[in-house]
C-alpha cells in the first residue's frame, strides 16, 4: 500500500450476484481519471468471478497508483486495509459495508434504494441509486446498464463533501473495528 498516493480511495468491484456487479470496463472509466488526478486506488473483492474483474481492470488501467487486492484479503486483513483509505466507493457488497462501518466516507451504488434494508444510515454514508440513472433496463438489474459519468458525477459530489473531513470521523465516533485488532496493514 505504500506506493499509493496519499488521497487514497477504496473500491469495492464486487457483489453477491451478478446483478449487483457493474460491468468490468465501466469500472475501467471509473477509475482511470482518478489515478490520473494523483488519486491511488485500491480494488477490493473476493471470489473468483471478482478476481477475474479485478485482473482485467488492474490491466487495462496500468497504473502503478492503482493496487488490485481482490481475492488477497480475508475480512480482518481487510478491515485493516479500509482505514488507510479516505474515502470509498463501491457496489451494494460485505467490502463495501464494512468501510461504511469502519467509518471510511462511503458511496455505495445500489440497484434500487436499499441501503435502508441494511442499516447504512450514518452520516458519512451516501447512496447512489442505479435505477434513477438508467433511463431504460431489463429486468432487475439497472446497475449492469449504469452508465459511468453519473457515478463520476456523484463520486465529486461525494469526494468535496467528505475528503477535507475524511479521517476525522473515525476519530469521533466508537470504535467497532479498530485496525490493529483486526492485522491492519503499515502504510
Amino acid at each position: 500500500m505504500s506506493q499509493l498516493p496519499e488521497r487514497r480511495l477504496f473500491v469495492a468491484i464486487g457483489g453477491g450476484w451478478v446483478e449487483k456487479r457493474r460491468q468490468p470496463e465501466r469500472w475501467v472509466k471509473f477509475p482511470r481519471p482518478l489515478t490520473a488526478e494523483n488519486w491511488g486506488v485500491a480494488l477490493i473483492g473476493h471470489g473468483p468471478l471478482e478476481e477475474e474483474m479485478g485482473q482485467h481492470i488492474e490491466e487495462a488501467i496500468a497504473s502503478l497508483k492503482l493496487l488490485n487486492l481482490v481475492g488477497k484479503l480475508d475480512f480482518e486483513r481487510m478491515a485493516g486495509v479500509v482505514h488507510h483509505h479516505a474515502l470509498a466507493v463501491g457496489n451494494d457488497t460485505g467490502p463495501l459495508h464494512l468501510a461504511a462501518l469502519s467509518g471510511v466516507p462511503s458511496l455505495g451504488l445500489f440497484n434500487f434504494s436499499t441501503s435502508d434494508s441494511v442499516n447504512l444510515r450514518m452520516p458519512w454514508f451516501r447512496e447512489f441509486c442505479a435505477k434513477d440513472h438508467v433511463a431504460k433496463y431489463q429486468g432487475k438489474a439497472p446497475m449492469r446498464a449504469l452508465p459511468v459519468e453519473p457515478v463520476a458525477r456523484a463520486f465529486d459530489v461525494f469526494a468535496k463533501e467528505f475528503l477535507p473531513q475524511a479521517f476525522t470521523w473515525r476519530s469521533t465516533m466508537p470504535r467497532f473495528l479498530d485496525a490493529r485488532k483486526f492485522g491492519g496493514v503499515s502504510q
